[in-house]
């Protein structure tokens, strides 16, 4: 049988310092490798321009400068694009810790609430799902234009705290406490807020969204998606020792959806140490 070749192409990373696409390349490149008996060869490019969320939205509809993206949730996204729901990262995102400036270490040490949390200031991206999300919720964001921006904003006290991932912030310290030496880990709190990251592909590219959902499921049943889970972030979620924090929940009831799909969902109360 005569097979196309499957041309994939992603963004590159928005800095120098930007490692987080490590793990979702090799989670693509398992899902296309595990189909190539169905769908035959495949070529990855990663060298795609770098850009925002949101222009990435805009070049993914298109399908010309890119035809593969992963970002959070987003019910616009899940409208332009062929989306494939299945979270690659395991929902290791709806843990968010908190990244803040040394000199406010003390401050944070009395916030046990969400309402006390709402009362300080975040930063985050202008186009990014979290900040709409959270404003809903009556928090308070300071806008940052760029990711690298943001924390140099937090270096200077232009906000008191941003949210990051438990499988990110670890290394975004150490990638920048040479230049950023106040940057420090919150070591009490972690905001649970349900984010999933999504796969979307551009609609002129049905033939690839067929191809990543058929890859994706088959990682979910045979445990490779966890495995691969595991192997990048373990070490990260025993340095953030969830199970001996205050988990401020925004939503309960995705709690209880994740106890009922271990494969899929990550959760402290099962997996963490």
């Amino acid at each position: 049988m005569a097979f196309g070749l499957d041309v994939i192409t992603l963004p590159t990373p928005q800095s120098s310092l930007d490692t987080r696409g490590e793990y979702k390349n090799e989670v693509l490149y398992h899902a296309l490798q595990l189909t190539v008996p169905e769908y035959g060869p495949y070529k990855v490019n990663l060298n795609g321009p770098s850009m925002n969320r949101k222009r990435a939205l805009l070049e993914i509809q298109e399908g010309r400068l890119i035809n593969v993206y992963f970002a959070p949730d987003d019910p616009l996204w899940r409208e332009l694009t062929l989306p494939i729901l299945i979270p690659i990262r395991r929902g290791i995102l709806n843990y968010r810790l908190l990244l803040i400036h040394k000199d406010n270490i003390e401050l944070f040490a009395n916030i046990n609430t969400l309402d006390e949390l709402k009362a300080l200031k975040m930063g985050a991206q202008y186009d990014w799902s979290t900040k709409s999300y959270l404003e809903n919720y009556q928090f308070t964001t300071v806008t940052g234009a760029s990711y690298e921006g943001l924390f140099v904003m937090l270096e200077n006290k232009r906000f008191d705290f941003m949210l990051r991932g438990v499988h990110e912030i670890f290394n975004e310290v150490k990638e920048r406490e040479a230049t950023m030496p106040h940057l420090t880990i919150e070591p009490h709190l972690v905001l649970y807020i349900p984010t999933p990251t999504y796969t979307y592909v551009s609609p002129r590219y049905p033939r690839i969204a067929k191809r990543l959902q058929k890859g994706l499921e088959m990682m979910v049943n045979n445990g490779d998606l966890k495995s691969i889970f595991d192997r990048h972030f373990s070490d990260e979620i025993r340095q953030a020792e969830l199970r001996g924090r205050r988990i401020l929940f925004l939503e309960e009831e995705h709690k209880k959806q994740m106890l009922r799909a271990p494969k899929v969902w990550f959760n402290h109360e099962l997996e963490a140490p």
